[in-house]
Protein backbone atom coordinates (compact mmCIF):
# COMPACT_ATOMS: atom_id res chain seq x y z
CA UNK A 1 0.00 0.00 0.00
CA UNK A 2 1.65 3.32 -0.80
CA UNK A 3 1.38 6.60 1.18
CA UNK A 4 -1.11 8.99 -0.49
CA UNK A 5 0.16 12.27 -0.22
CA UNK A 6 -1.91 15.41 -0.90
CA UNK A 7 -0.82 19.24 -0.45
CA UNK A 8 -2.73 19.45 2.51
CA UNK A 9 -0.92 16.38 4.15
CA UNK A 10 2.48 16.42 5.23
CA UNK A 11 5.02 13.52 5.21
CA UNK A 12 5.22 10.47 7.10
CA UNK A 13 8.85 11.35 7.52
CA UNK A 14 8.52 14.95 8.70
CA UNK A 15 5.35 13.35 11.11
CA UNK A 16 8.07 10.75 12.60
CA UNK A 17 10.47 13.32 12.66
CA UNK A 18 8.34 15.76 15.43
CA UNK A 19 6.77 12.73 17.18
CA UNK A 20 10.11 10.95 17.80
CA UNK A 21 11.72 13.91 19.36
CA UNK A 22 12.00 14.07 23.27
CA UNK A 23 12.59 18.01 24.25
CA UNK A 24 15.04 19.36 22.29
CA UNK A 25 17.19 16.34 22.00
CA UNK A 26 17.50 14.74 18.52
CA UNK A 27 17.76 11.49 19.40
CA UNK A 28 15.25 8.52 18.56
CA UNK A 29 12.93 8.12 21.89
CA UNK A 30 14.91 4.64 22.50
CA UNK A 31 16.10 1.62 20.97
CA UNK A 32 15.28 -1.77 23.10
CA UNK A 33 17.09 -4.91 22.98
CA UNK A 34 14.01 -7.57 24.85
CA UNK A 35 14.05 -11.46 23.81
CA UNK A 36 10.81 -12.49 26.82
CA UNK A 37 7.49 -13.25 25.40
CA UNK A 38 5.60 -10.10 26.86
CA UNK A 39 7.04 -6.44 26.19
CA UNK A 40 4.40 -4.62 27.36
CA UNK A 41 3.88 -6.23 31.41
CA UNK A 42 8.24 -6.75 31.28
CA UNK A 43 9.10 -2.84 30.11
CA UNK A 44 6.45 -0.57 28.55
CA UNK A 45 3.45 -1.08 31.26
CA UNK A 46 6.51 -1.25 34.43
CA UNK A 47 8.13 1.60 32.86
CA UNK A 48 11.61 -0.20 32.19
CA UNK A 49 11.64 1.93 29.07
CA UNK A 50 10.74 5.37 28.00
CA UNK A 51 8.11 5.73 25.97
CA UNK A 52 6.66 8.88 23.24
CA UNK A 53 3.13 8.22 24.78
CA UNK A 54 -0.10 9.61 22.39
CA UNK A 55 -2.21 8.11 24.88
CA UNK A 56 -3.08 7.03 28.43
CA UNK A 57 -5.61 6.10 31.10
CA UNK A 58 -6.02 3.54 33.39
CA UNK A 59 -7.06 0.96 31.04
CA UNK A 60 -5.18 1.65 27.93
CA UNK A 61 -1.85 2.88 26.85
CA UNK A 62 -0.92 4.35 23.23
CA UNK A 63 2.89 5.18 22.27
CA UNK A 64 5.16 5.16 19.61
CA UNK A 65 6.35 1.92 18.80
CA UNK A 66 10.40 1.77 20.30
CA UNK A 67 11.56 -0.21 17.23
CA UNK A 68 8.93 1.07 14.39
CA UNK A 69 8.53 -0.66 10.71
CA UNK A 70 6.78 1.97 9.06
CA UNK A 71 7.54 5.90 9.68
CA UNK A 72 4.52 6.35 11.54
CA UNK A 73 4.23 3.43 13.90
CA UNK A 74 1.95 3.69 17.12
CA UNK A 75 1.23 0.75 19.55
CA UNK A 76 -2.27 0.52 21.60
CA UNK A 77 -2.14 -1.80 24.61
CA UNK A 78 -4.30 -2.48 27.78
CA UNK A 79 -2.80 -2.32 30.45
CA UNK A 80 -4.72 -5.61 31.61
CA UNK A 81 -2.74 -9.00 30.86
CA UNK A 82 -4.92 -9.85 27.87
CA UNK A 83 -2.65 -12.81 25.83
CA UNK A 84 -4.30 -12.05 22.48
CA UNK A 85 -7.45 -10.72 20.32
CA UNK A 86 -8.52 -14.52 20.84
CA UNK A 87 -8.13 -14.11 24.72
CA UNK A 88 -10.94 -11.50 25.03
CA UNK A 89 -14.17 -12.41 27.02
CA UNK A 90 -16.77 -10.34 28.52
CA UNK A 91 -15.52 -9.01 31.04
CA UNK A 92 -13.16 -7.31 28.75
CA UNK A 93 -15.76 -5.14 26.81
CA UNK A 94 -14.60 -2.10 28.57
CA UNK A 95 -11.35 -2.46 28.03
CA UNK A 96 -12.32 -3.43 24.46
CA UNK A 97 -14.65 -0.31 23.65
CA UNK A 98 -11.65 1.92 24.76
CA UNK A 99 -9.04 0.54 22.97
CA UNK A 100 -11.78 1.20 20.06
CA UNK A 101 -12.20 4.71 20.58
CA UNK A 102 -8.58 5.08 21.10
CA UNK A 103 -7.60 3.50 17.43
CA UNK A 104 -10.01 5.30 16.00
CA UNK A 105 -9.13 8.68 17.36
CA UNK A 106 -4.93 8.17 16.24
CA UNK A 107 -6.03 6.15 13.06
CA UNK A 108 -7.73 9.25 11.62
CA UNK A 109 -4.98 11.70 13.53
CA UNK A 110 -2.32 9.59 11.43
CA UNK A 111 -4.74 9.36 8.01
CA UNK A 112 -5.32 13.48 8.45
CA UNK A 113 -1.44 13.70 9.16
CA UNK A 114 -0.27 10.74 6.12
CA UNK A 115 -2.89 10.46 3.68
CA UNK A 116 -3.33 6.52 4.77
CA UNK A 117 -3.14 4.62 8.20
CA UNK A 118 -3.77 1.16 8.99
CA UNK A 119 -4.35 -0.51 12.23
CA UNK A 120 -3.70 -4.35 12.38
CA UNK A 121 -3.06 -7.06 15.42
CA UNK A 122 -1.48 -9.96 14.98
CA UNK A 123 -2.59 -13.91 16.13
CA UNK A 124 -0.40 -17.06 16.66
CA UNK A 125 2.92 -17.04 16.11
CA UNK A 126 2.60 -13.68 14.36
CA UNK A 127 2.38 -12.30 17.79
CA UNK A 128 5.74 -11.54 18.93
CA UNK A 129 4.81 -10.32 22.16
CA UNK A 130 1.74 -12.47 23.52
CA UNK A 131 0.29 -9.75 25.18
CA UNK A 132 -2.43 -7.94 22.53
CA UNK A 133 -1.80 -4.72 21.34
CA UNK A 134 -2.54 -2.82 17.73
CA UNK A 135 -0.87 -1.35 15.63
CA UNK A 136 -1.66 1.92 13.77
CA UNK A 137 0.94 2.79 11.23
CA UNK A 138 1.26 4.57 7.71
CA UNK A 139 4.25 4.66 5.05
CA UNK A 140 6.47 1.86 3.51
CA UNK A 141 8.20 -0.54 5.67
CA UNK A 142 11.48 1.02 6.87
CA UNK A 143 13.06 -2.17 6.65
CA UNK A 144 12.41 -5.65 4.48
CA UNK A 145 13.85 -7.85 7.40
CA UNK A 146 11.28 -9.64 9.67
CA UNK A 147 8.56 -7.86 7.76
CA UNK A 148 4.70 -9.64 8.24
CA UNK A 149 1.94 -7.01 7.77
Amino acid sequence: MKNVQTPEHRSCEAVLAKRWMVGDDERPVMDVNYSGTDFYCDVALAGKVELKKEYESEQVLAYHHTRPFWPVHIVVVPKKHISSFTALTRADDAILLELVEVLKTLAAKTQRECGAARILTNLGTYQDSKHLHFHVCSGEPLSKQNYRP
